[in-house]
């Protein structure tokens, strides 16, 4: 109903200005772009603030003062993209920093400091267009969002690599897995596939009960890829 009210209200708009209707799908576009943003870069750090919080609702020991003041920090981050949001001034630090780092620092973020951690990540994927880096980071942010919601792992794993002219990114856990018939495909799931897709990518998933998950994303001809993009 609410797509429905907010294409109507756009056509009604296009029909009074004299307006392509093809503006009224250009706005829909963006404000479905802008609801996968909230989703997959704000809402997600919420989660994770909500995640700690409740684990120190639960339980104290000699870390918490430290944990205290990431929770803090963590906010102080929310608090200024919501800003830059509004301001339309949101950037990515990918020029200062590379890949690797930055999702390093989304794993220290999302992922507690007990389970172990091996990032790596191919030169190469630091050349390809920022674009295509956003969309990455973001699949990436939302698979260690899972992990930490769900998977009860002690060891993640994600790595960026070349194999064949075909760009690779895998995110892997030895957590508790999940049976793939019955999960739901919610809008973190389809955010993925979607963002992968608009990389000119594919998604896929493998997974069972007790044995993990591996998220795999395959984005061909790599080294082309940062010229036609």
């Amino acid at each position: 109903l609410a797509r429905l009210l907010l294409i109507s209200k756009t056509t009604f708009i296009c029909c009074i200005l004299g307006l392509p209707m093809s503006w009224a799908f250009e706005e829909w576009e963006k404000s479905v772009e802008w609801r996968r943003f909230l989703h997959d870069e704000t809402i997600q750090k919420l989660t994770v603030l909500q995640l700690r919080v409740t684990k120190h609702e639960k339980s104290s020991n000699k870390k918490t003062v430290k944990d205290i003041a990431e929770l803090d920090q963590l906010f102080d981050t929310v608090h200024k993209e919501l800003r830059e949001v509004v301001d339309g001034n949101y950037q990515y630090q990918f020029d200062e920093l590379g890949l690797e780092k930055i999702v390093k620092g989304i794993a220290k973020q999302f992922i507690q400091p007990k389970v172990q951690k091996k990032i790596f990540f191919d030169k190469i994927f630091d050349l390809l267009p920022k674009a295509i880096k956003i969309e990455l980071r973001m699949v990436i942010q939302e698979a260690l969002s899972n992990i930490a919601k769900h998977a009860n792992a002690t060891l993640i794993r994600v790595e960026g690599k070349v194999e064949n002219e075909v760009g690779i990114v895998e995110i892997e856990d030895n957590g508790v897995g999940f049976e793939m018939d019955k999960i739901v495909k919610g809008n973190g799931l389809n955010n993925m596939k979607y963002r992968a897709e608009k990389i000119r990518g594919t998604l896929n998933i493998m997974t069972n009960i007790n044995q993990g998950t591996k998220i795999c994303i395959e984005i061909p001809s790599i080294k082309k890829l940062s010229k036609s993009y």
